[in-house]
């Protein structure tokens, strides 16, 4: 049954019906009536949660068990034995990195939290290198405003009226957060001491911008103090 498969899938991927419902841009009570079977999705929808958990809408709808026929696993089990050629496997590799890459293009699309202030310069989310974060990744804390709906396609959400509180970047991303200032850069021509006039030169300064957040809630979280580099310190691989 949909509704069975439905609450598998997205128990499977770890959400909950109200993020769940967020990612594929659904009310959660409409979400919960396809779940429940109050309600049947359209085709559309079906395709999209289809599309979101990579399998069929026939595997959504039972009328299949096989989740998807051209995941590379599956294509491998109906080879009927044969060995797998140079360039049927160099072309398995590339599916699946274009599957990463679409899996990473959904996972930009994803909200997260604030999870922690530090200080009047640095806060965390729950945004880490496991969701695809690197230095310098923009990121936006909103608040979530009201639903944009279409009256003629079944009151479809295209999103949220949201109003954008302040844009920052991540600065140090870790495994399964990071932290993020509001980065200010600034260029200035340098001028030769010989001529007074600009050399050609340019020098650039950084420097944190002090956030509007909630006083009360600022927990002095800090970095460990700097200690010179010594035999036995944990190294961490971030990228190649």
């Amino acid at each position: 049954m949909l509704t069975k498969r439905l609450k598998m899938l997205r128990e499977e991927a770890g959400y909950t019906q109200r993020a769940l419902s967020e990612r594929l841009n659904l009310s959660d009570a409409r979400y919960n009536q396809y779940e429940t079977g109050k309600r049947s999705p359209d085709f559309e929808i079906l395709t999209e949660i289809a599309n979101f958990y990579g399998v069929t809408t026939d595997y959504l709808l039972s009328v299949s068990d096989i989740r998807n026929p051209y995941e590379p696993d599956t294509i491998a089990a109906h080879k009927d034995g044969a060995e797998w050629s140079d360039e049927e496997l160099e072309a398995i590799e590339n599916l699946k990195e274009m599957v990463r890459k679409l899996r990473k293009k959904e996972a930009d699309m994803t909200r997260y939290r604030v999870i922690n202030i530090m200080n009047n310069y640095q806060i965390i989310i729950d945004y880490g290198m496991a969701n695809g974060a690197v230095t310098g990744d923009s990121i936006r804390i909103i608040k979530q405003g009201a639903e944009v709906v279409v009256p003629e396609n079944d009151d479809k959400i295209l999103g949220t009226l949201d109003l954008v509180k302040e844009t920052l970047e991540v600065t140090i991303p870790y495994e399964k957060f990071s932290v993020c200032e509001k980065v200010k850069r600034t260029t200035y021509s340098v001028l030769s001491p010989l001529t007074n006039m600009a050399s050609g030169f340019e020098r650039k300064e950084v420097h944190s911008v002090k956030l509007a957040v909630n006083e009360s809630q600022i927990s002095n979280l800090k970095f460990p103090e700097i200690e010179p580099i010594q035999v036995g310190d944990i190294v961490e691989v971030v990228g190649k």
